[in-house]
């Protein structure tokens, strides 16, 4: 049997829309958009640019993704639920190793804590810990590395390719950083909720 080569995601002329008290304002225009399992997708643009959007659509009810999909948002208290650090990691994964996941992503020590006292860099692993924990078969990563030293980031960054090399999955990762979005396969750029730029990011 031949692999499957076929996109797990493709949007074509597509937009976004947001409902104001003015009517509709238009958030992403004319988007054309493939993505592969395995590959990783660097959406790089301004702050307001759609990045932010685009990934919350595709984690959305309406997304047009058949594959499990698992988001990382870039502010981790919108999506920190549980009283404690290893009751966040086992939640609803009852025989999830908690103090396991917690020495691999620099929380050890820290099960009983409420994860809102968590440094901002330690809540942004905690929520990276979770979204890998579901087994996701797209991960949407929202300015993963923004509230990390540069050494941490590094970690981070290493640890999302590792997933992706060893899970044949799609990473998606919005970024302002462009050292970091060179690091991946390939690069769509916004600007004004418009693509400017979509390709290997090689070239």
């Amino acid at each position: 049997m031949k692999p499957d080569h076929s996109p797990l995601l493709s949007l074509r002329n597509w937009s976004l829309d947001r409902q104001t008290s003015a009517g509709p304002l238009a958030v992403l225009q004319d988007i054309d958009l493939d993505l592969y399992a395995g590959r990783w997708l660097a959406v790089i643009g301004a702050n307001g640019s759609g990045k932010s959007s685009l990934l919350k659509y595709l984690a959305s009810e309406d997304s047009p993704l058949a594959d499990s999909a698992a988001i990382m948002f870039q502010d981790p208290d919108d999506q920190i639920f549980a009283t404690g650090v290893d009751r966040e990691i086992t939640l609803g994964r009852a025989d999830g190793d908690a103090v396991a996941v917690r020495a691999e992503f620099g929380l050890a020590g820290l099960g009983e804590m409420n994860p809102r006292l968590l440094s901002a860099g330690q809540k942004q692993r905690l929520v990276l810990a979770v979204a890998l924990g579901g087994a996701p078969r797209v991960l949407l990563c929202d300015e993963p590395t923004s509230l990390q030293d540069s050494q941490q980031a590094q970690w981070v960054l290493d640890r999302l390719d590792r997933w992706r090399a060893e899970t044949g999955g799609a990473l998606v990762t919005a970024t302002c950083d462009r050292a970091e979005a060179a690091r991946a396969d390939d690069l769509l750029v916004l600007a004004d909720g418009r693509i400017t730029v979509h390709g290997p990011a090689a070239q």
